[in-house]
């Protein structure tokens, strides 16, 4: 299951990097369950109102020829947020496994 990014480029070096590392130690998890299929990850930050941090939401989707999985984590802190995202992912693998 290959990662795709989308919306990178709305990120600085450090948060990409931490993505990046996060994903590539949680990418084996989720493998197990939909082992050729393609994981979708769309990220979004929000504009900074007032303050120096910007939110940063993810959206992660996996497709499989009978199945759809989507997931979305929110979090002030890019680690926060991906390591919510692929909780939630394999949660909802797991619960559409049962069926």
């Amino acid at each position: 299951m290959p990662i795709q990014y989308v919306g990178l480029d709305n990120l600085d070096e450090k948060d990409m990097e931490k993505l990046t590392s996060i994903s590539e130690k949680a990418y084996p998890k989720l493998e197990r369950y939909y082992p050729d299929e393609t994981l979708v990850l769309v990220i979004k930050t929000h504009s900074k109102s007032q303050g120096t941090r910007a939110k940063i939401s993810i959206n992660g989707k996996i497709e499989a020829p009978k199945i759809k999985i989507i997931a979305q984590a929110n979090d002030w802190d890019m680690a926060k947020a991906a390591h919510k995202i692929f909780d939630k992912l394999e949660e909802e693998a797991k619960r559409k496994l049962k069926r």
